[in-house]
């Protein structure tokens, strides 16, 4: 770590290079509404300056009421085309599970997908809840972040190199 790191106006950090920017013209997330009427209704972008996700909202006119133990694929109102070399990750608004008791799963979406958006949700029915959970119209549900995602080159080999780890799993780094 650079203590005092100064980027001059020639983009250079204290005479080391060029700092390549963070935000290029290549990083543009271009969005269409699945339906024109939308626009007025699904507001598509970061809520706050800073967020690293992209809110999603249920974009139908109806509630979307999910059983215990049932999950759906709730409409987001938008395609998206993800830049080559970043992806989509479907993940949940911290208050989507506090207020209601919903998981989103987790999905990836790659940079050739440009179908309609979904936020899948799950009614996991916690703590005796066994009662219908209701998103209302327009509502957000879930956000997407756009991360990078590099092709790697795949070799097949006999062993693997080891490691300090090596095989062990779930629970084998113990407690802090």
């Amino acid at each position: 770590m650079v203590d005092n790191m100064i980027i001059d106006d020639d983009g250079e950090i204290d005479g080391m290079g060029s700092v390549p920017p963070l935000i290029t013209d290549k990083h543009v997330l271009l969005v269409k509404y699945t339906d024109p009427k939308l626009r007025d209704r699904v507001r598509v972008g970061y809520a706050m300056p800073g967020d690293c996700g992209i809110d999603l909202c249920n974009a139908s006119n109806n509630p979307i009421i999910i059983k215990p133990n049932q999950s759906v694929d709730i409409p987001v109102g938008i395609q998206v085309k993800i830049p080559e070399g970043f992806c989509g990750i479907i993940r949940q608004r911290s208050s989507t599970f506090t207020k209601k008791r919903l998981m989103v799963l987790s999905g990836v979406i790659d940079s050739g997908y440009t179908g309609p958006l979904f936020v899948q949700v799950y009614n996991m029915a916690l703590n005796g809840g066994n009662f219908p959970v209701v998103v209302d119209p327009f509502e957000r549900i879930g956000q997407m972040l756009v991360l990078p995602a590099p092709q790697m080159n795949i070799q097949v080999v006999e062993e693997l190199p080891r490691t300090k780890r090596g095989d062990h799993g779930f629970g084998s780094t113990g407690r802090w």
